[in-house]
């Protein structure tokens, strides 16, 4: 969630909740009491936020100012990198993910905390490979379509409701369906072919996510197509385009 706060942010800073989860995300992890306390300053002068924190000038403890600080560098780097690279640099960037997989040797919660990044950086990594986003932008306006229709949502609350559920393979791993469509199973649609390759998986969740684009493509094609066939319990439909 932290990745996708960050993403809302460097484009819309003046997102309020998403600043706010931003602050307080285990990345940055400013102390809530006074996040809390400058959003009810903000909503109290019917401002955003960032407009607040920004009023606040040289008031702001430093460890905040200097976050923020951080974030205005990554929108300089927008025009001249890739949505890989920097998110690449933003997971990477004072040991964190370093920190991060050496305390899930013995912390669930880290564990957990890895996993979904290796998750994150998995579904970007297909999505980039299909040639689907462009930049940090595009990125941004494809997240939010796939929120929009339901398609990136908490696995709990997607496995509680019923009607057809439109997942990637990856959002599909470890659920099961009575009955399963995969579509466009046609050649060079899946297995993908390979496109440019502009982000950087981070080496510290090679343990945690089986992505390698540049060895080991059509085998974790494979891998994916094994997922989404084993979903079914009992049917299993595949279509296909003749051209």
């Amino acid at each position: 969630r932290q990745c996708i706060d960050f993403l809302r942010i460097l484009h819309d800073p003046d997102d309020s909740p998403a600043m706010y989860r931003w602050l307080i995300s285990p990345k940055i992890d400013q102390d809530p009491a006074l996040i809390i306390q400058y959003s009810a300053e903000a909503k109290r002068h019917q401002i955003s936020l960032n407009n607040n924190l920004n009023q606040m000038g040289n008031d702001l403890p430093i460890s905040l100012k200097n976050s923020l600080l951080s974030l205005e560098s990554y929108r300089q780097l927008v025009k001249d990198h890739t949505a890989g690279e920097i998110l690449y640099k933003f997971v990477t960037s004072d040991n964190y993910l370093d920190d991060l997989v050496e305390l899930s040797k013995e912390d669930p919660i880290a564990v957990h905390q890895v996993q979904a990044l290796a998750a994150f950086f998995g579904l970007i990594t297909e999505l980039e490979a299909l040639g689907i986003f462009r930049d940090t932008a595009s990125l941004w306006d494809y997240i939010q379509d796939m929120y929009s229709l339901g398609i990136l949502e908490d696995p709990d609350e997607n496995e509680a409701q019923d009607g057809v559920h439109v997942l990637t393979i990856h959002r599909a791993k470890g659920l099961e369906f009575d009955r399963v469509w995969l579509f466009d199973m046609t050649e060079g649609a899946f297995p993908s072919t390979r496109k440019g390759e502009s982000l950087y998986l981070p080496h510290q969740l090679d343990d945690f996510s089986t992505k390698d684009l540049t060895l080991k493509h059509y085998q974790e094609e494979r891998r994916l197509g094994y997922v989404a066939f084993t979903r079914a319990k009992t049917d299993l439909t595949l279509t296909f385009s003749r051209d």
